[in-house]
């Protein structure tokens, strides 16, 4: 995530969670912020113009997974002090 305004700000990042056919994370280098993340949103304070943070998401097949299944997640940053500055990125995992 980064902040390509001019002035400093902090962002909200949400994205949905586990399914019956996958287990997600969301990790902040090592800290496993899935709970904030799929709850309320994680708060990433005071970041400045250009600054960047990084966050991680793993996913894992569970072993009941059908064979062929796909899944995607929609993970979203909106500006806190703009509502109406979003962003995403989307992944898909397909069960090999």
């Amino acid at each position: 995530m980064q902040n390509d305004g001019n002035e400093p700000d902090s962002f909200i990042v949400t994205g949905p969670g586990s399914t019956t056919q996958f287990i997600v994370r969301y990790f902040v280098g090592t800290v496993d912020v899935a709970s904030s993340i799929t709850g309320a949103g994680l708060l990433l304070a005071d970041v400045a113009p250009g600054e960047t943070r990084s966050l991680r998401l793993s996913v894992t097949v569970r072993p009941a997974a059908a064979r062929g299944f796909t899944q995607s997640w929609l993970v979203m940053s909106k500006s806190h002090s703009d509502s109406s500055q979003v962003d995403a990125v989307k992944a898909v995992v397909t069960v090999p």
